[in-house]
């Protein structure tokens, strides 16, 4: 579960063939990033909070 996930397309209009492709981008749970992908990874500190 997650409090924020920033996707790679919008799963509610993509065809249905095309939904398991959608990854996350970057994922926060408790005001945590805990998964930043690509270039999103690199400036971000995935343990620090938000502030």
């Amino acid at each position: 579960m997650a409090d924020l996930a920033v996707l790679s397309g919008d799963y509610a209009s993509v065809p249905v063939e095309e939904i398991g492709g959608i990854e996350s981008l970057l994922t926060m749970v408790g005001g945590r990033i805990v998964y930043a992908a690509g270039a999103l990874g690199r400036p971000l500190d995935a343990g620090r909070p938000l502030r």
